[in-house]
């Protein structure tokens, strides 16, 4: 079954995500345009210090436990994301991620 970022939380209530849960996220903004799309710690990342500047509304997650299938999953979002508009999502390519 694919994962579908079925998970939704408020920027402002992301400290209720539990610790241990990792997967593949994706963030909106106040517009609900897709920001950025990620895989790993769901809370650690979304609570690294540079993201709290990006403007993050929504964070959407699966929990995936499987280190693999994430790494799929990120690719397949970011395939998908690239195919329907022309490019990575703003911070994929601005931290990186742009190849």
């Amino acid at each position: 079954m694919r994962p579908n970022f079925e998970i939704i939380v408020k920027f402002s209530d992301r400290n209720t995500i539990p610790d241990a849960f990792k997967g593949i996220y994706r963030y909106r903004n106040n517009d609900g345009q897709i920001i950025y799309i990620g895989k790993g710690g769901v809370k650690t990342r979304v609570n690294s210090p540079e993201r709290k500047e990006w403007g993050i509304s929504k964070i959407e997650y699966s929990v995936l436990l499987d280190d693999d299938k994430s790494y799929y999953w990120e690719n397949y979002y970011l395939e998908r994301y690239v195919s329907t508009f022309g490019s990575k999502p703003p911070f994929n390519v601005i931290m990186g991620k742009s190849e």
